[in-house]
């Protein structure tokens, strides 16, 4: 996979740096905030109508903001609900993942206040198209959602 910035994808929010450790892996030493809209929009044009992507959203707050207070704020992918995006503190972090097929050419994923105080922000958005026949029994009109990822053999316990 190829990293680029998300400039040419998102009008608004500011970056920063996150106050990391050793253990915190590379896409998630930056982040993206959004502190001045109640919603803010990731637009992915000429995807495709009938396409079927992975969208991946990484949260990790690191309390780059000093406030020790991660906020919490809805994720939503081309208009709709996808989840609520909650970390319970400073070196917390939250994967979410969805297979969907498109409606439209192009993608949204924003994310949306759900507090005054509360900024929205971002470490990692992944879009990925996928083969036709990859998860050929899912039913287009409803995308699939990660709920859990388990390692039943590994020996470590570490969640990513």
């Amino acid at each position: 996979m190829t990293w680029v910035g998300d400039e040419q994808y998102v009008k608004s929010g500011q970056s920063a740096k996150v106050r990391i450790d050793d253990s915190v892996i590379l896409p998630l030493t930056t982040l993206r905030y959004f502190p001045d809209q109640r919603k803010n929009c990731y637009s992915f044009p000429g995807v495709g109508q009938g396409t079927k992507i992975l969208v991946r959203a990484l949260f990790y707050y690191g309390n780059y903001d000093g406030l020790s207070s991660p906020p919490t704020f809805n994720l939503l992918l081309n208009g709709n609900h996808w989840s609520l995006v909650f970390l319970s503190g400073d070196n917390d972090s939250a994967l979410f993942e969805a297979v969907h097929v498109t409606k439209v050419d192009d993608v949204s994923v924003c994310l949306a206040r759900t507090k005054p105080n509360d900024v929205p922000f971002i470490n990692s958005l992944e879009l990925k198209k996928l083969e036709g026949d990859m998860y050929a029994s899912m039913n287009t009109d409803r995308p699939l959602y990660l709920m859990g990822r388990y390692a039943y053999a590994s020996p470590s316990t570490t969640v990513v």
